[in-house]
C-alpha cells in the first residue's frame, strides 16, 4: 500500500515513477549476505572506512532479513546463488568480531529458521529442495517475465508494481535491470527449451 501510495504521488519532470527505490540485486547486497567469507569480508570493511558496519545493520538472521524486506519498503533483497549450494556463508568460522547488537548479544553465525534445527547444511538443502519442487518449475516463467521479460517495464511493470527507480549514471554506476531479453509473455515450454540462454546471461549481468 505504501509503495502505491507513493508511485501514485511521486511528481518529478525527469524522473518516471517507481514503486521501489533500491534494486533488487547490487555489490552492496552481495557484500550484506557473504559478508562472513572472504574476500567479500575485506570488500565489506572497505566499503565502510576499514570497520564493520553496526552490528544490527549486519546479515543477522534469516528471520530478520525476511521481516524486513517485508516491512521496509526500500529493501528488495533478492536471494543470491549461495543459498541453495554454500552453507559456509552462514558460519562466522573465521571468528571475526562483528560487534554487539543493541539487546547486547554479539553477532556470530546466521540465526536459521527452526526447521533447519540450527543446522547451515540442513537449511541449503532444503532450499533447494524447494527450488526444485512442482511449484518453483510451475511458477518460474512468471520471474522470468519480471527480470528478464515484458513485465520489466512499460505497462505490464505498472499492473505488477514492478518499476524500479531509474537513477542517472554517477561513477561508479548504479545497479541496473540486466538487458531486456523477451518481449512476451513466457510459457513453460519456452522455459524448458530457453533456460540456459537466460541463465548464461544472469551469470554474466551478476558478475562483481
Amino acid at each position: 500500500m505504501m509503495r502505491s501510495y507513493g508511485y501514485l504521488n511521486f511528481c518529478d519532470p525527469d524522473i518516471p515513477s517507481f514503486y521501489y527505490g533500491s534494486h533488487y540485486s547490487s555489490m552492496g547486497i552481495v557484500l550484506y549476505y557473504l559478508l562472513r567469507l572472504e574476500p567479500f569480508t575485506a570488500l565489506h570493511r572497505n566499503l565502510q572506512g576499514g570497520k564493520f558496519d553496526h552490528a544490527d545493520r549486519l546479515f543477522q538472521s534469516i528471520e530478520s532479513t525476511y521481516r524486513n524486506c517485508l516491512s521496509n519498503t526500500s529493501d528488495v533483497k533478492e536471494l543470491i546463488p549461495e543459498f541453495f549450494y554454500m552453507p559456509e556463508f552462514l558460519e562466522n568460522s573465521n571468528s571475526y568480531h562483528l560487534g554487539v547488537k543493541q539487546d547486547g548479544e554479539p553477532l556470530g553465525n546466521v540465526g536459521l529458521p527452526p526447521w533447519a534445527k540450527g543446522c547451515p547444511e540442513e537449511f541449503i538443502h532444503i532450499n533447494r529442495e524447494a527450488l526444485e519442487s512442482e511449484y518453483v518449475s510451475s511458477n518460474l516463467h512468471h520471474w522470468i517475465d519480471l527480470i528478464f521479460g515484458y513485465k520489466q517495464r512499460g505497462k505490464p511493470a505498472v499492473e505488477v508494481k514492478g518499476n524500479l527507480f531509474l537513477l542517472s549514471a554517477p561513477t561508479p554506476p548504479p545497479p541496473t535491470p540486466p538487458p531486456q531479453v523477451f518481449h512476451s509473455s513466457q510459457t513453460l515450454h519456452d522455459l524448458t527449451n530457453g533456460v540456459a540462454i537466460v541463465w548464461t546471461r544472469r551469470q554474466t549481468y551478476f558478475t562483481i
